[in-house]
């Protein structure tokens, strides 16, 4: 958790989430827009994300009734080191009481 101080008391919090699986991240962007505490979260995909050919962002097409904890969390440690890169989002606008450990 980053905090950034915009001026005249205005500080923003920003958060880089890394999920174990994209399954994961496609449910974490669900969550965008949210309210919380009063704030309007925002949560983005990383600049260098590659879309789908068909240029739909995965998390518009995941049915949250058809996910399970193993879509969520993957499998062990050692096989998510073979699959490339965490799926990573970014969340902005945290409220102030969010904590490192919170998020």
């Amino acid at each position: 958790v980053t905090e950034e101080d915009r001026g005249s008391g205005d500080k923003r919090k920003t958060a880089e989430l890394r999920f174990r699986t994209a399954e994961g991240a496609n449910v974490g962007m669900k969550l965008n827009g949210i309210e919380y505490k009063g704030t309007k979260v925002h949560i983005k995909r990383p600049e260098n994300f590659v879309k789908p050919d068909d240029g739909v962002d995965p998390s518009t097409k995941i049915n949250l009734h058809e996910m399970s904890m193993a879509k969520l969390v993957g499998g062990s440690g050692e096989a998510r080191m073979n699959q490339g890169p965490a799926p990573k989002l970014s969340i902005f606008n945290l409220p102030e009481v969010m904590t490192e450990q919170i998020v």
